[in-house]
């Protein structure tokens, strides 16, 4: 499992938790630049479930 994995997990955490957005901010950065095509395509969608703006 790589840090991009680890980051979603934690955004996603805190969002449940607490509503904070930044962290999916980070994870959708981190894996844009790690080109973990399958986990930013799930970053994406939880963004617009979510209504997330970057």
């Amino acid at each position: 499992m790589g840090v991009d994995v680890l980051l979603y997990e934690k955004a996603y955490n805190e969002y449940h938790l607490n509503g904070a957005i930044e962290g999916y901010k980070l994870a959708y950065y981190f894996t844009d630049f790690m080109n973990h095509k399958v986990l930013m395509e799930t970053i994406k969608k939880n963004m617009k479930e979510y209504n997330i703006q970057l």
